[in-house]
């Protein structure tokens, strides 16, 4: 198994946060669908980069 580097610790940090923050927003505030599901997207996009990084 190989070690990740910080560049890519970095990455999935950022999506993880980014996605709870996707839900605390959406429960504290009135967000369009379309701007929950943008962030959503950009925070699946970002751990989905994570993955494929070698």
């Amino acid at each position: 198994m190989q070690r990740m580097e910080n560049k890519h610790l970095a990455f999935l940090f950022v999506g993880m946060i980014l996605m709870g923050m996707s839900f605390v927003l959406k429960h504290y505030f009135s967000l369009s669908d379309s701007l929950d599901g943008f962030v959503k997207g950009v925070a699946i996009g970002v751990l989905i980069l994570t993955l494929n990084a070698n």
